[in-house]
């Protein structure tokens, strides 16, 4: 009878030994994650095992969540909600993400003369592309002339002491056009700080590559041809450590008397 009792306890200790042991030889495959966040779809893969990924998605998840919260043109708790409601030079206190963002937004007006400029959220919602209700129609000069007062990047300034911004006229902020790629690096630089080297992160069709598959493949990725009522792939591209981002007129857009008119808007006019 002793005897049986350590044999079946011998057994359990090897059986234990045997899950405990598989566990740390787990395959580094390449593993998907996916979600919703930021007012779109995220696709992310790398090369790690399962067991890994999975605890990573809580991280991602997280800073997805933080961006959103504090840069959303939707949420009325948001960084740029409190903004659009402050009064002219009235500092308002923001996070340190949000402030890197707009000042990062700031530099990218100045460079490009304002024709890439954050404060073009009112013609935005104008054109029926923010919060406001969608339109189906282009809206009048006279609309349009009435804003373009408010627009301007020279109107934003930045103290990065105080971690405040405040305005010198009754403009708003729209990030949309930065920070899903201000979320892409984040995601990028939380998977380096947790030993992932080999991945592929992608938020609202905005991408950044490191490394390659376990094959040694480059991570690839197909751009979409322009054409409304089909999809076709117009190039595969291959990503040796860069990122890249991709717009068009084709899917986010309305049509009025035989125009399109995409989100893509031009600041000055």
């Amino acid at each position: 009878m002793r005897k049986h009792v350590l044999f079946t306890v011998l057994k359990a200790y090897l059986l234990v030994g045997f899950l405990t042991g598989c566990s740390f030889t787990e395959k580094a495959e390449v593993q998907s994650l996916y979600g919703y966040s930021m007012g779109t779809s995220y696709h992310i893969k790398l090369v790690t095992p399962l067991s890994k990924a999975q605890r990573l998605q809580l991280g991602i998840e997280g800073i997805l969540a933080d961006v959103n919260a504090r840069m959303s043109t939707y949420l009325t708790s948001s960084d740029l909600s409190k903004f659009k409601g402050s009064a002219t030079n009235e500092p308002v206190t923001v996070s340190e993400r949000t402030i890197s963002v707009v000042q990062r937004a700031l530099e990218i007006s100045a460079i490009t003369q304002g024709y890439f400029d954050p404060t073009i959220a009112p013609l935005v919602d104008l054109w029926g592309f923010g919060p406001s209700a969608k339109v189906s129609e282009q809206p009048s000069l006279s609309q349009i002339q009435q804003l373009l007062p408010f627009i301007g990047y020279r109107q934003v300034i930045v103290d990065t002491s105080k971690k405040t911004i405040s305005k010198s006229a009754q403009t708003e902020l729209d990030l949309s056009a930065i920070a899903k790629g201000y979320a892409v690096d984040l995601v990028a630089e939380y998977l380096i700080s947790k030993d992932i080297s080999n991945f592929l992160v992608e938020i609202g069709g905005e991408m950044r590559s490191s490394g390659v598959k376990p094959t040694g493949e480059l991570w690839r990725i197909a751009i979409e041809a322009p054409y409304i009522n089909e999809q076709r792939v117009y190039e595969i591209l291959e990503l040796d450590g860069m990122a890249i981002a991709t717009s068009g007129d084709y899917r986010n857009y309305f049509e009025s008397e035989g125009i399109r008119y995409s989100h893509t808007i031009n600041p000055k006019t």
